[in-house]
């Protein structure tokens, strides 16, 4: 059998959780692990999860935890046979999904992951279901916040444009804040197909624009965490200046595997974040 190559983006996220989260993550964990069935099954946004605590690993002086969740993909799914019949699939078998790994360095906070969907911008959102799962008391939230690399910070310049590369397809298929100028973006799709589109967004321009600075720092917010977006740049209107690329201000880690597999195994996903966890340092 052929192997296939599969082309993974790690991200790094910190935690902020409730005071009672950290201290009881571990044993929650291991209960989990040790029970009969060693996974949990559960509903979340309308699509059926799969939460499996794969394995606890040692992250030099820190405990690291290995989870899987495979989230279904879509909840109409059918079985289309050779002789042109059409069925649903066999019940009692599990669930057709999308693999998202995460790595969990309890004494430094720190997640690590990656999801095998790469058109997909829900790590953030999908670890966060995770972690929520370990929460003694669901009343508290868990917030991750992207890693930024030094030297990211930026200015939103008084009047300028927002100019962004994009596809507004794949974004428009994103989990979206309420922003208005990504829904501005989102609507210059042009029929279903992908397209990369390069618009350039005004605000603080008289005449020409409502959006203001909180607009502007929100679509950044976004944006600059979506896979779909190649580049971001903040354009002065009096000096002309551009931003260094925004949408490359989060740290990441890119790696490649060569699989016999048509998913992401818990080996494979381990080696990989591993190295991401190392090369964070």
């Amino acid at each position: 059998m052929n192997r296939h190559l599969k082309r993974l983006t790690c991200k790094y996220f910190t935690v902020e959780a409730g005071d009672q989260f950290f201290p009881y993550f571990a044993a929650t964990f291991n209960t989990l692990q040790a029970s009969e069935k060693r996974a949990q099954s559960f509903n979340a946004r309308d699509s059926r999860c799969y939460l499996k605590p794969v394995k606890e690993l040692s992250l030099g002086k820190d405990r690291g935890f290995l989870l899987l969740l495979v989230r279904e993909r879509n909840t109409w799914q059918c079985r289309a046979a050779a002789s042109g019949s059409i069925s649903s699939p066999a019940p009692k078998q599990g669930i057709l999904g999308d693999t998202n790994y995460i790595l969990l360095n309890l004494d430094r906070r720190l997640l690590t992951g990656f999801s095998s969907d790469s058109s997909s911008d829900s790590l953030k959102s999908r670890a966060r279901v995770v972690l929520e799962r370990f929460q003694t008391d669901r009343s508290e939230r868990v917030v991750l916040n992207p890693v930024e690399k030094k030297n990211s910070e930026f200015e939103i310049p008084r009047s300028g444009y927002l100019k962004v590369s994009c596809d507004p397809n794949q974004l428009k298929e994103s989990v979206r804040p309420a922003s208005r100028i990504v829904d501005e973006i989102c609507d210059a799709v042009i029929g279903s197909a992908p397209i990369r589109m390069q618009i350039a967004i005004p605000f603080g321009l008289e005449g020409e624009s409502t959006y203001n600075e909180v607009d502007v720092s929100q679509a950044v917010s976004f944006l600059s965490e979506s896979h779909h977006v190649s580049d971001l740049k903040l354009i002065d209107a009096e000096t002309e200046k551009a931003s260094d690329n925004l949408a490359d201000r989060f740290l990441k880690f890119k790696s490649q595997v060569a699989t016999r597999n048509r998913y992401i195994d818990e080996e494979t996903a381990e080696k990989v974040l591993l190295e991401a966890h190392a090369a964070y340092g």
